[in-house]
């Protein structure tokens, strides 16, 4: 799949869809207690409500993983 062209194209129009709608706007999501690293950006966050567009920045995914596991 990671060779898929049609795979990039999709998060290419999610992100132009998304932007195009006016981003993320105020969605939010509630991560457990505790601190999380996005394991594409390497960004730190603290667990509690978090705003989408924090969370994602650019990107149409996070991988969260806890970080004092």
């Amino acid at each position: 799949m990671e060779n898929d062209p049609r795979s990039s194209q999709r998060r290419h129009a999610l992100a132009w869809t998304s932007t195009r709608l006016g981003g993320w706007r105020e969605h939010t999501v509630t991560l457990p207690e505790g601190r999380w690293r996005d394991a594409f950006t390497r960004k730190s966050l603290d667990g509690g409500t978090v705003e989408l567009a924090t969370l994602l920045g650019g990107l149409p995914v996070a991988l969260l993983v806890r970080e004092d596991a």
